[in-house]
């Protein structure tokens, strides 16, 4: 009699099923990493603030942002040592996710930078992620988060 080894003969399924684990668990992880990232950011109603200080800002961040709305073209300039230094805030009004995720934010202070780019003193503008993650740098995080999650 001649012995079979059946244990070869299971490998191959053993081994589709270990890899068949492995890339559930992947795209699993995956997803609860990109709902925990998501939960992290900013929310519709946080505030970035920037107290008015006469501390030297370490951040050199200067931003392009448009002002909101369909028909609004107007570019202007985030600089964050003048908005430090002449205080406002930023509050999140709406979050968009297409064509990538970006923000609606209404800016309210004295002046967003010197000279011509100014924003002016209240204006909605949207920013993309890139630049929120820069301004809440800037400003220490944000300072007030939204009650009605």
């Amino acid at each position: 009699m001649i012995p079979t080894n059946d244990r070869r003969s299971g490998e191959p399924y053993a081994a589709a099923a270990i890899m068949a684990a492995v890339i559930i668990a992947g795209i699993l992880l995956t997803t609860g990493l990109r709902r925990l990232a998501d939960d992290w950011g900013p929310q519709t109603g946080d505030i970035i603030s920037f107290p008015a200080t006469n501390i030297p800002s370490i951040s050199t961040a200067s931003i392009t942002v448009n002002a909101a709305g369909a028909s609004a073209s107007r570019a202007c300039v985030l600089d964050v040592h003048v908005m430090q230094k002449s205080g406002g805030s930023l509050v999140v009004e709406a979050m968009r996710f297409e064509p990538e995720r970006g923000f609606q934010v209404h800016w309210a202070g004295v002046r967003t930078s010197d000279g011509l780019e100014d924003c002016g003193d209240s204006v909605d503008l949207d920013v993309n992620s890139a630049q929120m993650g820069a301004l809440i740098f800037a400003a220490g995080g944000t300072g007030v988060k939204a009650q009605n999650r």
